[in-house]
């Protein structure tokens, strides 16, 4: 599976946190003299409310800079999407319409300004196994299981109409 960049905002917030959360940790228990004692307890709760605190915020920032990607663009309905840019494949519109509302349910977020060459890495998602089996389950294929196999797929569609041509290609395996 291809995973998405990390950017630098992400890296500098994750050393920032890090930076401060080990700062209050060594004032409040070594320079006031609360003790060793206290330490290890207090630094568990503080990462484990660090890391809510991140699994909180990753979402967030990945559904912004989707949003930031498709800004500016007319918005199109998925039956539109699907008609105006996937009409010459058989059953392109449809599959398109149902790539569409996989990837808004899996980014949890409207795609108006969706285009077939955006880039999965641009809007934050993953043409993974669970995307690929509720394709295959609908259109009657089956994706690959094995590890490798996925992933080599999953790197081999980088764009909304790879994953389009792939999913009618499964269904028409003959043309």
């Amino acid at each position: 599976m291809t995973g998405r960049p990390v950017s630098w905002f992400e890296r500098v917030a994750v050393i920032a946190i890090g930076v401060v959360t080990a700062t209050l940790v060594t004032v409040a228990f070594v320079v006031q003299g609360q003790g060793w004692g206290q330490l290890c307890p207090t630094a568990m709760v503080i990462a484990v409310v660090v890391g809510l605190g991140l699994a909180w915020f990753q979402p967030w920032q990945s559904r912004r800079l989707a949003r930031r990607h498709l800004a500016g663009r007319p918005p199109m309905a998925a039956a539109t999407f699907g008609a105006t840019f996937f009409s010459d494949l058989p059953r392109g519109p449809e599959i398109a319409v149902a790539v569409r509302g996989r990837l808004e349910d899996q980014l949890k977020m409207e795609l108006p300004g969706l285009r077939p060459e955006d880039r999965f890495a641009d809007l934050r998602a993953e043409a993974d196994l669970i995307l690929l089996d509720e394709l295959g389950q609908e259109f009657g294929f089956s994706p690959p299981t094995n590890a490798q196999e996925l992933s080599a797929l999953a790197a081999s569609l980088p764009t909304v109409r790879a994953l389009v041509e792939y999913v009618v290609q499964q269904t028409n395996p003959g043309k």
